[in-house]
């Protein structure tokens, strides 16, 4: 779209579509309805005890992982994400990602003292993507799944690091990013100095994406 624009071709609507089966649909519906998670985009949240020991209204995607490891955020922060959305919104957490995530994701659901949803290496891709289009929310590090969730109409929160969220973030006014203040992000290598490591996600702060989410949310 940026090479078009040069040319005046331009698009009231940037993000791309992705149109699902019903079978993968249906096979989504399977699987949340497993969890036993409710309905997608319902009524607002109820605060009270009973509701919240039966089960949320809401429930919201969290995609930790990244092929990249340096584009990742910390783990213990990820669980203190999750326990936060349950205590303040009542929002329940379903984790994803691939086989190879499996385990890391099973470190993070450790560190919670909520109950949290794993369903890392459960799903094929297609029905990733229809798991997600029945999330109120994704929220995940620069990586596929906050593209597939913004192409099947899912808001999104992404966190950015190294990589330049101008450019990589996915479209559209319901997709927000959460990046550092470090002066030198995005750096566009592979962690500070080809590290593998990145100080500036290390340092983002759990209450600046909180904020971000809590914007998602309202």
């Amino acid at each position: 779209l940026y090479i078009l624009q040069a040319f005046g071709i331009t698009t009231d609507d940037p993000v791309p579509k992705l149109r699902l089966s019903r079978q993968v649909v249906a096979q989504a519906q399977k699987i949340t309805e497993f969890l036993a998670l409710p309905s997608a985009n319902s009524d607002a949240v109820s605060q009270s005890s009973a509701e919240r020991e039966t089960r949320t209204r809401r429930w919201v995607t969290l995609n930790p992982f990244s092929r990249w490891q340096y584009k990742e955020w910390g783990i213990e922060k990820w669980a203190q994400i999750i326990d936060w959305l349950y205590s303040e919104f009542a929002i329940a957490s379903v984790i994803v990602g691939s086989p190879g995530e499996k385990k890391r994701a099973d470190t993070i659901v450790e560190k919670c003292s909520v109950k949290v949803f794993n369903l890392a290496g459960k799903t094929t891709l297609a029905e990733l993507a229809g798991v997600l289009s029945f999330s109120h929310l994704h929220i995940g590090v620069d990586s596929a799944a906050p593209h597939i969730a913004a192409a099947v109409g899912t808001p999104t929160v992404t966190i950015y690091g190294p990589s330049d969220w101008r450019y990589w973030a996915p479209p559209g006014k319901n997709n927000l990013v959460v990046f550092p203040d470090m002066p030198c992000a995005p750096c566009h290598l592979k962690g500070c100095n080809n590290s593998g490591r990145s100080l500036c996600l290390e340092t983002l702060e759990v209450e600046k994406v909180q904020g971000v989410i809590t914007k998602a949310l309202s």
